[in-house]
């Protein structure tokens, strides 16, 4: 095999990463989330093979070190977790513990050596991933499929409405090259543009054009620093003034939208904030033994995953008997109280890494004036945010403190615009030489300011951070190691693969399910995959090949679900574990199918060369092997818990918990199998099914003690006392 062939692989690996939005099968349980996260992991064994020749400047980045020190301290935290194997594998319905930080590290690190050629791939791929998205939720919204519930705000596949939004606005961002490309992309980048901001306005969500109101106003001030144009400068003042009538007029005629106030939220900050004040008064488990890290709380925090267990302390919540409070809308609070307060600064840490190699590669931050000046507006914006954020209400000072270091960023780059000696002092040549460059790079710092403020409002998920992580090691691509031209002929080259890849997500996603699950809104996801394909094959080219193979591809994956209903239709052991894993297999084909055609498709990156010597084979098999077992375990333990739930809502109590029993042997902790059989027991009403039940929670405990503080079996305790 050519020595450079292997970091294809890494490449379509990082390509592929970004359409594991579009995955969600229904069978599994709460399967928006873990899914997602078994897939990134699956494609992040590719990226540890053929990503270990990496650049020196890359290892010394200021951005890698601060996530090298996150992903250190995260293991750390989960040694001493309240339940450290939930900290490590992450819940079975958010799978956010240390192993989705890890998948992102890797996607992070293998973004940052990607070929030219599959970075310009990029933005025409976020468009073919954010249009079947879009359509699915105005099909939902207008009431176009009977199947699909109409609501006034879809959460489309995302699961989730606020997912949706914020992935939605990081791919508007990260779309804005395409401005500078030939025309067909162009068409394609301002039609995605349309159909995103009309859904976003259709969803109306909040927090969501707030992050990009704002990343939209800090890219217009950093390009009007490093060109120095003030007129610029003025009609940004303008429309912010402009804006902020218009907003405070659409919020006294009670539009969503432009309205503040929000119970939900100011509620869970003010919970948050309780249990932060309480971190080192210890909790005690289910054998009555007091937390004996509970001195140390606040410098580990309750470990990553774990929040849930921390309910008792928030029985006086609102939303304490109507949702899992496991996260408090709001990232800096969840830093503390999952990673301690080392946590929250290495939070930071990776948000100012981000933000001051950026503004040095524009030659913004090419004296130490400059540097000063930043660090003093920043400071002075997060204390005054955070005075009168407290002074109005003291829940709200975490958010004032967020959004007042923001408007102090804002301020410097507004003196910046005026005192500007001269144009990208730290570039050579010229930003007018380079100005895709400028482009990409303002718009990825954007992106992380747009982060900011959205995690101010909200929590991160697998769904929205695979962006995150990959605009992450896009910035360390291009301050690492100078700033790399764009190449303008690849912006129209080697599209052909791409259409393809949201298309095989969408099949992935297309069929009927065993035991009554079938997909609502079948015929509408048939029709946008149609559309999203049709789309791409023309704007972006695809040959008969392409066509070929996503038939192909369609009828396996309808044969291997009508193979599963059957396998599950009998009920035995062997069959249940069988059908489920053949679930798996789904997602599986999809992945492998995705990256070969791009390692097909993909020129040779000459970059960061490897040959593919004996020893990397090995560990190319032995990494492909773990990674197939990180998704596929999961997978069929979260589908046969489904199922038991199915059987048991049907009366069919033996084989529900026969279904529960398997599902335990596919999850390393997952609290609520073991809930699910006691719910089971109790349902019969008889002495021994309370008996069994009360079995059942002792074998939580045995694993998790600490679980005897989660809401759903604090609930069950007056059921299940003597």
């Amino acid at each position: 095999m050519n020595p450079v062939n292997i970091t294809r692989w890494r490449d379509a690996a990082v390509l592929v990463s970004l359409s594991i939005g579009l995955a969600a099968q229904r069978i599994r349980f709460e399967s928006y989330e873990s899914e997602k996260t078994g897939l990134l992991l699956l494609l992040g064994a590719v990226m540890v093979a053929a990503s270990l020749a990496a650049s020196r400047s890359i290892w010394r980045h200021p951005i890698l070190l601060a996530v090298g020190g996150l992903l250190l301290w995260g293991l750390v935290s989960t040694i001493f977790a309240l339940t450290p194997a939930l900290s490590f594998w992450g819940a079975s319905y958010r799978a956010q513990g240390w192993l989705a930080l890890l998948a992102g590290f890797i996607l992070m690190w293998s973004a940052s050596q990607l070929s030219d050629s599959a970075r310009a791939q990029i933005p025409p791929l976020l468009c073919l991933i954010a249009i079947p998205m879009c359509l699915l939720a105005w099909v939902s919204r207008l009431g176009l499929d009977p199947a699909l519930p109409q609501l006034d705000r879809p959460v489309s596949l995302a699961g989730n409405v606020n997912f949706l939004d914020d992935w939605l606005v990081m791919i508007l961002i990260l779309i804005a090259p395409l401005l500078v490309a030939p025309r067909r992309l162009r068409w394609l980048g301002l039609a995605t543009a349309v159909l995103v901001l009309a859904t976003l306005l259709m969803t109306e969500g909040r927090a969501a054009l707030l992050s990009l109101s704002a990343a939209a106003i800090f890219a217009l001030l950093v390009w009007s620093a490093i060109h120095r144009r003030r007129g610029l400068l003025m009609a940004v003042v303008s429309c912010l003034m402009i804006g902020s009538i218009l907003y405070a007029v659409g919020g006294s005629i009670g539009v969503r939208l432009f309205t503040l106030d929000d119970p939900a939220r100011t509620a869970m900050w003010k919970d948050g904030l309780s249990l932060i004040g309480q971190m080192t008064i210890p909790f005690t488990d289910a054998h009555q033994t007091p937390d004996s890290s509970a001195a140390l709380r606040p410098l580990l925090g309750y470990g990553l995953d774990n929040l849930e267990q921390t309910h008792p302390r928030l029985i006086e919540s609102p939303y304490y008997f109507s949702s899992w409070i496991d996260r408090f809308h709001n990232q800096m609070l969840d830093a503390i109280l999952s990673l301690g307060w080392p946590g929250l600064l290495l939070h930071l840490g990776i948000y100012l890494a981000a933000l001051l190699t950026g503004l040095r590669a524009l030659g913004l931050l090419s004296t130490r004036r400059a540097g000063m000046g930043l660090f003093i507006s920043l400071v002075l914006g997060c204390l005054i945010g955070l005075g009168l954020a407290a002074f109005v209400q003291v829940e709200l000072a975490p958010i004032g403190a967020g959004l007042g270091g923001f408007v102090g960023l804002l301020g410097w780059l507004t003196w910046k615009a005026f005192t500007a000696q001269g144009v990208g002092e730290g570039l050579r040549p010229s930003p007018m030489e380079k100005s895709p460059n400028i482009i990409i790079l303002v718009t990825l710092l954007a992106l992380i300011i747009q982060q900011w403020i959205a995690n101010q409002f909200g929590f991160t998920q697998t769904l929205s951070q695979t962006l995150w992580w990959v605009a992450l090691g896009l910035l360390i691509r291009e301050t690492g190691s100078g700033i790399f031209p764009v190449n303008q002929a690849q912006m129209n080259n080697d599209k052909g693969g791409l259409a393809i890849i949201p298309g095989l997500f969408l099949i992935h996603s297309l069929g009927t399910f065993p035991l009554g699950l079938q997909y609502a809104g079948l015929p509408s996801l048939l029709g946008v995959a149609l559309v999203t394909v049709a789309l791409g094959g023309w704007t972006l080219g695809m040959d008969k090949r392409g066509w070929m193979v996503l038939l192909i591809c369609g009828l396996t994956v309808t044969l291997l679900r009508s193979i599963s209903a059957g396998l599950l239709g009998q009920g035995t052991g062997i069959s249940l574990v069988l059908g489920a894993g053949l679930l798996a297999m789904s997602g599986l084909l999809m992945v492998v199918v995705a990256v070969l055609w791009l390692v097909r498709k993909l020129p040779e990156n000459n970059d960061f060369p490897l040959s593919l010597s004996r020893w990397r084979w090995l560990l190319l098999t032995v990494c492909l092997l773990i990674g197939v077992l990180l998704y596929v375990v999961p997978y069929t333990g979260a589908a046969l818990h489904r199922i038991g739930d199915t059987l048991a809502a049907d009366g069919k109590t033996a084989a529900a918990l026969y279904s529960l029993d398997l599902a335990l042997l596919y999850t390393p902790v997952d609290s609520r199998v073991y809930l699910s059989r006691a719910h089971v027991y109790l349902s019969t009403n008889t002495p021994s099914g309370l008996e069994a039940a009360r079995q059942e929670l002792n074998r939580l405990f045995q694993d998790a003690p600490f679980m005897a503080n989660t809401r759903n079996v604090y609930d069950l305790r007056p059921v299940l006392r003597e």
